[in-house]
C-alpha cells in the first residue's frame, strides 16, 4: 500500500512539473505577444502622429495661403476705392457679423463712392436720396468711403420705415443695398465699435503691412507663373516629336497589308511563341519523369521484398513515370502544341477567306479611319512651316 501511494505521488509530482513548465511557457508566450502588440501599437500611434502632423501642416498652409490671397484683395480693393486697409477690413468684420457677403460690401462701397460724386455734381439716380437723408454730396465727396458710409448710417437713423431705408439704400447702392440695410442700421457707432473689435481680434491690419503681404501673394502668383511657362515651352517645343511620332504611327497602320491584318499576324506570332514554349516545356517534363523513374527504380532493387506490396507499388509508380516520359518526350519531337497553333491559324485564315467574296481585295475599315487623319497631320505639317516639318 505504502509502495502504491509512493508510486502514485511520484507520477503526480512528475505530471504536475510538467503542467507547471508547460504553464511557465506559455506564459512567457503571453508576455511575448504582449511586448509585440505593444510596440506595433506605439508604432500605430507613431505613424498616426505623422500623418496628422501632415495633415495639420497641409491645412495650415493652406490656410495661409487663404489669409495672404484675402489680404492680398483687400489692400488692393481699399487702394482702388481710397480707403484705409483697417477701415475696410472694420466695415467686412461689420457685414459678416450682419450676414452679409465681404463682395456685396465692396461692391456696394464702390458704388457708393461713384454714386456720391455724381450726386456733388447735382446728377446721377442717387443725388435725390442723399437729400432726403439730408447729407451735403459736396461736403461727403471730399471724405473717403469710410467716413461717407459712417454718414449715411447716421442718417439712416432718422428714417422711420423699413420701406423707406431698403429704398434709399437700393439708390445709394444699388442691389447691394438691400443686404446692407442692416449693416446700415448699427449706425455710426455701432459700426465704429465693430472697427475696433476687428482690431482687438487682430484682423486690421494697416496699408504698409497689407502691401507687404500683397508684395509675396504677388511674388507667390509669378512663381505659378514660372512654372506655368515651363511646361508651356516644354508642350511647344515636345510638339513636333509628338506630332511625328504620331504621323509615324499613322503611316505604319496605313501601310502595306493595313492595320488589322498586322495585328492579327502579330497576334499569331504570338501564339506561336507560346506553343514553342509549351514544347519546350514538355520537354522538361519528360526529363523529370525519366529523373524519377530512375529513383524509383533503385528504391524498388532494395527496398522490401520481391513480390512484396511496397515493390509492386513502386513498379506501379515506376511504370508511370516511364509512360509519362515517353507521352512528353514524344509531343516535344512532334512539336504537339505549335501544330495545334498553326491548325488553328490555318482555319482562322480559311473562315476569314470564306467571308469575302471572290476576287475582293481585304477591307480594313481601320486603315479607312486613319488614312484622312494621315491627311490631316501632313496638312499641319505643312501648316505650321519648316520647324514642324523637320
Amino acid at each position: 500500500m505504502a509502495k502504491a501511494i509512493a508510486n502514485l505521488a511520484v507520477s503526480v509530482t512528475a505530471r504536475t512539473d510538467k503542467f507547471a513548465k508547460g504553464l511557465k511557457r506559455a506564459r512567457k508566450s503571453v508576455r511575448r505577444f504582449g511586448r509585440s502588440i505593444t510596440k506595433l501599437a506605439r508604432g500605430a500611434v507613431g505613424m498616426g502622429a505623422a500623418l496628422t502632423a501632415i495633415a495639420a501642416g497641409g491645412g495650415m498652409a493652406y490656410m495661409i495661403k487663404k489669409s495672404m490671397e484675402g489680404i492680398d484683395a483687400t489692400t488692393k480693393w481699399g487702394q482702388r476705392l481710397g480707403i484705409a486697409t483697417k477701415d475696410l477690413v472694420g466695415l467686412q468684420h461689420a457685414a459678416a457679423l450682419s450676414g452679409v457677403k465681404m463682395e456685396a460690401l465692396n461692391m456696394g462701397l464702390q458704388r457708393m463712392t461713384r454714386r456720391m460724386a455724381e450726386a456733388a455734381m447735382d446728377t446721377g439716380e442717387a443725388k435725390d436720396a442723399i437729400k432726403t437723408l439730408g447729407i451735403d454730396a459736396k461736403k461727403a465727396a471730399t471724405k473717403s468711403p469710410y467716413e461717407m458710409f459712417l454718414d449715411i448710417a447716421e442718417a439712416m437713423q432718422k428714417v422711420t420705415t423699413q420701406g423707406e431705408r431698403v429704398r434709399l439704400a437700393f439708390k445709394l447702392f444699388d442691389s447691394e443695398g438691400v443686404a446692407l440695410v442692416n449693416v446700415l442700421a448699427r449706425g455710426r457707432a455701432g459700426i465704429e465699435e465693430m472697427n475696433k473689435e476687428a482690431a482687438k481680434l487682430g484682423l486690421s491690419f494697416d496699408e504698409h503691412l497689407g502691401n507687404v503681404v500683397a508684395t509675396a501673394n504677388d511674388n507667390m502668383n509669378r512663381l505659378r507663373e514660372v512654372f506655368r511657362g515651363v511646361f508651356q515651352a516644354i508642350s511647344i517645343e515636345s510638339s513636333p516629336i509628338f506630332s511625328q511620332l504620331v504621323k509615324d504611327i499613322v503611316e505604319w497602320a496605313t501601310t502595306g497589308e493595313g492595320m488589322a491584318i498586322k495585328v492579327s499576324r502579330a497576334f499569331e506570332t504570338m501564339l506561336r511563341i507560346v506553343a514553342k514554349l509549351a514544347d519546350y516545356f514538355a520537354a522538361i517534363r519528360a526529363i523529370w519523369n525519366a529523373i524519377t523513374g530512375v529513383f524509383t527504380a533503385g528504391i524498388s532493387l532494395f527496398a522490401g521484398k520481391p513480390g512484396g506490396h511496397l515493390q509492386q507499388a513502386l513498379g506501379e509508380q515506376m511504370d508511370t513515370d516511364w509512360r509519362q516520359m515517353k507521352e512528353s518526350w514524344g509531343a516535344f519531337r512532334e512539336g504537339e502544341y505549335s501544330s495545334r497553333v498553326e491548325d488553328y491559324i490555318r482555319k482562322s485564315r480559311a473562315a476569314a477567306h470564306e467571308n469575302q467574296s471572290e476576287g475582293s481585295p481585304t477591307y480594313d475599315p481601320t486603315k479607312d479611319r486613319l488614312l484622312p487623319v494621315l491627311a490631316q497631320i501632313e496638312q499641319n505639317t505643312r501648316d505650321s512651316g519648316p520647324r514642324f516639318g523637320a
